[in-house]
């Protein structure tokens, strides 16, 4: 989550798209592929959350909101996330007709739009 502009320009020599921390959405206005917000998503965060999150940011205001979850359907390593909750996180998603894509997909599409 500690990103600076110098592991910013380092990491173009290596990567074509860099996702970082900070909670934060993306904007096309200021989208940076090697500077990509993304939230952490916690082993409390709830279902709930997260979809308030995407109704705010990316629904309401036409972000693009990443979520970096680790863990899914294991109880090691760093704050896992149950794959229960991202079923039925998965299911609202679906039901809202939310796209969901993948970094290089968003980014791609980032970058096509004006």
């Amino acid at each position: 989550n500690d990103f600076s502009e110098r592991l910013r320009d380092l990491s173009k020599n290596y990567y074509a798209h860099v996702a970082s921390g900070k909670d934060k959405p993306n904007f096309r206005a200021s989208f940076d592929p090697y500077h990509i917000w993304r939230f952490s998503v916690q082993t409390r965060d709830s279902v709930k959350s997260l979809e308030k999150i995407i109704e705010r940011w990316a629904v309401k205001n036409d972000g693009w909101v990443v979520f970096c979850m680790h863990g899914i359907g294991d109880s090691f390593g760093w704050e896992p996330w149950d794959e229960g909750k991202l079923q039925e996180l998965s299911n609202w998603l679906n039901r809202k007709g939310v796209t969901v894509v993948t970094i290089a997909q968003g980014a791609s599409l980032y970058k096509k739009t004006p």
